[in-house]
């Protein structure tokens, strides 16, 4: 009907060849190494450095108060 036509049952195949599933990966078995795990610490340590560091240069400015401030978020840096 309407010019469709229905493929014989030889033309269809009788099974379908099962795939190959993918292997389940699994992140608690995936290791970093020494040098990735000391380049993490690394980049950690200085991206706090850095952002204690604004944060205590825009304490400082608003008087007293904010450089007993600055002063703690750097010791607190620190002490990490």
């Amino acid at each position: 009907m309407f010019g469709l036509k229905r493929k014989a049952a030889a033309e269809t195949p009788a099974t379908v060849a099962p795939t190959a599933s993918p292997q389940p990966s699994s992140a608690a078995g995936d290791y970093a190494g020494f040098w990735l795990r000391f380049l993490a610490v690394f980049a950690d340590g200085a991206i706090l450095f850095f952002a204690s560091f604004v944060l205590a240069v825009i304490a400082s400015f608003t008087g007293d108060i904010g450089a007993m401030a600055a002063g703690g978020i750097i010791a607190l840096a620190n002490n990490r």
